[in-house]
């Protein structure tokens, strides 16, 4: 039953990525047909269009590899409280406690160092 899941999932992220990347090429090549000659003159077409497909595959990968990581991600820590709330809920309570404190520490020393 999981594989199936986990089927219709990747189905689902590559057809929004393939669809989000062919909306990003027509408002790309849109744009570039509105632009004047002269900014065809200062860059070389060679360029333009490796700069194009590139940040396309990019945002690809993206859609289609890393949302669907952080989708299950999510899912899971919210079944597992779930769980957890549903089995013993004082000591849940106190491990997300912890953990939320582990996490605002964590962005606290993030933001000391940046």
């Amino acid at each position: 039953m999981l594989y199936l899941i986990a089927f219709f999932q990747y189905v689902c992220f590559r057809f929004v990525a393939l669809k989000v990347t062919r909306r990003l090429r027509r408002t790309y090549f849109r744009s570039a047909l509105h632009q004047n000659i002269e900014f065809f003159q200062i860059q070389k077409s060679h360029d333009f269009n490796k700069t194009i497909s590139d940040d396309i595959q990019k945002v690809t990968a993206s859609i289609s590899d890393t949302l669907p990581a952080i989708v299950t991600a999510i899912v899971q820590l919210g079944a597992a409280c779930a769980t957890a709330y549903t089995l013993t809920w004082r000591l849940s309570w106190v491990v997300n406690c912890l953990a939320i404190g582990c996490g605002l520490w964590v962005m606290l020393l993030m933001k000391v160092r940046s």
